[in-house]
């Protein structure tokens, strides 16, 4: 776990007893190192947006992410999607839902950069979630390349004091340069 990179500190937006809160718990009570990604890890260094799922990105230890499926499995979440069941590693992608329609997704670290954002990534506050630096959060962004990220983009790279040579070694290794530089271009 590294420093934030960030001249603002982290918001410890992500409330005790939250979705967010309660899984987090459950991933560092199965010895499972993760980073909160996706719209709520967006929600804790900016204004907070609507967002209905929890996303995470793990260590790759089958052991340990079984572990923390049956945790999740007691507390009332049912598999919406599993992918890739047998890998050593652990599945790639998993969905639960639990009955109120709270729902998260794990995504297991594949590359040297996710488990880059792994190490990475800063806690909420004290004894709060792992969340992902947002330069990381930027650059994961970057590669989904999905319509519903543009406003977070913009947030990311408005935002003061990143670090922008590791920013621009990871778009150029993701071949995202061109999608940095319009981004850059509507934030100014």
């Amino acid at each position: 776990m590294s420093e934030q990179s960030g001249s603002d500190s982290i918001k410890p937006i992500l409330e005790a007893g939250s979705s967010a809160d309660r899984l987090a718990a459950l991933l560092d009570a199965a010895g499972l190192a993760y980073a909160l990604i996706g719209g709520h890890a967006v929600n804790a260094w900016f204004v907070p947006r609507f967002t209905n799922d929890v996303d995470f990105l793990v260590a790759p230890s089958a052991e340990l992410i079984s572990r923390f499926e049956e945790a999740a499995s007691a507390l009332g979440y049912d598999y919406e999607r599993r992918q890739d069941e047998g890998g050593a590693s652990g599945p790639d992608f998993l969905r639960m839902v639990d009955s109120q329609g709270n729902a998260f997704d794990i995504q297991t670290a594949k590359t040297d950069y996710q488990m880059l954002v792994l190490e990475r990534a800063v806690r909420s506050e004290p004894e709060g979630v792992l969340v992902a630096t947002p330069e990381d959060l930027l650059i994961l962004k970057l590669i989904a390349n999905r319509s519903k990220d543009r406003g977070d983009l913009l947030n990311l790279v408005a935002r003061n004091g990143l670090d922008w040579q590791y920013i621009d070694q990871w778009a150029e290794i993701w071949d995202v340069t061109e999608r940095l530089r319009a981004i850059r271009l509507l934030a100014d």
